[in-house]
């Protein structure tokens, strides 16, 4: 057995998938987030402008609790939360797409506190609880800052000119992930507001996604997944982009399609899996999630994954699925070395002790059909 086939077997064995713990049907949902420190609910955000607030113990049977109507009619573009799910923060847009409108759901009541009509399509909103400050990036190249201090009125500080499909939050920094300029920029942020420019970086393909980590960029595209390093507060790059992983699955959920943990796991969504990649060693895990049609992704630590496609919420835990242990794959090697081995010992012994009836195989198999000679009694 060659090296390469002894590897294949060894990534089979350890490799699996996670297991789901809960379906639950939902039409058209777009996006779906959980909170960092309860996982007991999920709210999930569809098209018209529909959002549902979902509760699970186990996620063994997923249910709706409350469903909501936001401002606009149009497609729910994101939602996040503070780390209990005291309060979530919505975006939509308006059915044309000229504006957009930010909500704040009360994580108790699961009522609408308030609404805020902001200028342009949203894309994303992220959240700085320690300046009580929302921020929303649109298609119309705009970053508002809102202030959230008061659930109930919710205003605009300011609004800067900046590229940003998405954006996160990382110390006192932004990053964002411009894809019609294939840029990622970093922005200071000295308060509540978008500060100075502080660098950017030209990525080969268009950014759909970006995090930081571990002084490293990490950068998803259209097909890939880059790593790139860094050195604060100059952002000087250390080195050039590293692929850590290409998408090669029908291409990327189309709403959300990475999630981050605290442990620095990155959850990559194609449109039939998802992928787990470590930001601190750059490795990916044998083991994923396979699912159809993924729309977004949202993860609770580092044991439950939630994945939304255009029908359905599906639940899956992140616990290692029953696989085999590295001394069952030593013994599955050794056993199948053992079995080629004494198959071909067998065989051997059969050539050498039995043989063909007469010459050579070749010549044997040769007479079969020969119409000059009658042989076929010696076949």
């Amino acid at each position: 057995m060659s090296a390469a086939a002894i590897a294949q077997l060894v990534a089979v064995a350890m490799a699996g998938t996670y297991n789901r713990n809960g379906v639950l049907n939902i039409t058209n949902a777009l996006v779906v987030h959980v909170p960092s420190m309860n996982e007991t609910i999920c709210v999930v955000g569809s098209g018209s402008g529909w959002v549902h607030v979902v509760e699970g113990q186990g996620w063994g049977n997923p249910s709706i609790t409350q469903s909501v109507q936001v401002q606009g009619g149009g497609d729910v573009t994101a939602v996040t939360s503070d780390t209990e799910g005291e309060f979530y923060y919505i975006t939509s847009r308006a059915v044309d797409g000229s504006n957009s409108y930010l909500t704040i759901l009360d994580g108790s009541s699961y009522s609408i506190i308030s609404e805020i009509e902001l200028q342009g399509g949203a894309n994303d909103v992220a959240l700085d609880t320690a300046t009580s400050t929302a921020y929303v990036s649109t298609i119309s190249k705009m970053i508002h800052s809102v202030n959230i201090t008061d659930k109930a009125s919710p205003y605009v500080i300011s609004t800067a000119s900046a590229c940003g499909e998405k954006i996160s939050l990382s110390g006192d920094y932004m990053y964002t992930a411009c894809g019609s300029d294939s840029m990622v920029y970093v922005f200071a942020m000295p308060g509540a507001e978008v500060g100075a420019e502080m660098y950017n970086y030209t990525l080969p393909l268009p950014p759909v996604d970006v995090m930081f980590y571990n002084n490293q960029l990490f950068v998803l595209t259209r097909n890939t997944l880059f790593a790139y390093k860094v050195v604060p507060p100059t952002w000087e790059p250390s080195s050039t982009w590293t692929k850590i992983y290409n998408v090669t699955y029908g291409g990327l959920a189309r709403s959300n399609p990475v999630a981050y943990n605290s442990i620095g796991d990155v959850f990559v969504a194609t449109t039939n899996e998802v992928r787990v990649v470590s930001a601190n060693d750059l490795s990916i895990s044998p083991y994923y999630v396979g699912i159809d049609a993924v729309s977004s992704v949202s993860v609770y630590q580092q044991s439950r994954l939630f994945a939304t496609t255009p029908t359905e919420l599906q639940v899956f835990s992140l616990s290692k699925p029953r696989s085999f242990s590295p001394l069952s794959v030593l013994a599955i090697v050794v056993g199948s070395i053992a079995v080629v081995f004494i198959a071909g010992a067998v065989f051997y012994h059969q050539r050498i002790h039995n043989g063909p009836r007469y010459g050579r195989d070749d010549e044997r198999y040769s007479f079969r059909g020969d119409a000059t000679q009658d042989r076929g009694a010696y076949s």
